[in-house]
């Protein structure tokens, strides 16, 4: 047994002790002459506050990934014209790398057409693996 299963293990047995002990106390120890209420309300506060900075950090990355992806998909269609882009989604439409059979490019308005540009290019970036350029 090496010298940190040995840790783990003391860590283990010292939480289950004070576990065990915590589980023996009684009630009125335990919460320290607090009346449950007050210290279930407390916990509810502090529980709300904490998911409220949890969401504020979850909508600050993905603002950020947003605005990442939105600056790296710039890149792919800098100077790229929608008849290009057309051209080259039906270029890879065949290809098995990419879901597009049920696509139908002369039915696709042209933001969208440009978004499908740009997500292939940004998978083929991600991924070079293929020939298909």
């Amino acid at each position: 047994m090496n010298t940190n299963e040995k840790f783990m293990m003391q860590l283990d047995n010292l939480f289950e002790s004070y576990f065990q002990e915590l589980r023996a106390m009684p009630d009125e120890d335990v919460l320290d002459g607090e009346a449950p209420s007050s210290v279930k309300a407390r916990a509810l506060d502090m529980l709300k506050s904490a998911k409220a900075e949890a969401g504020r950090i979850r909508l600050a990355t993905a603002r950020s990934q947003m605005q990442n992806a939105k600056v790296a998909g710039d890149d792919f269609t800098a100077n790229v014209s929608l008849e290009q882009a057309k051209a080259y989604i039906a270029q890879v439409a065949n290809d098995q790398r990419f879901t597009l059979a049920a696509r139908k490019l002369g039915e696709m308005q042209d933001e969208e057409v440009m978004r499908l540009y740009q997500q292939i290019r940004r998978l083929e970036s991600e991924n070079p693996s293929g020939s298909n350029s």
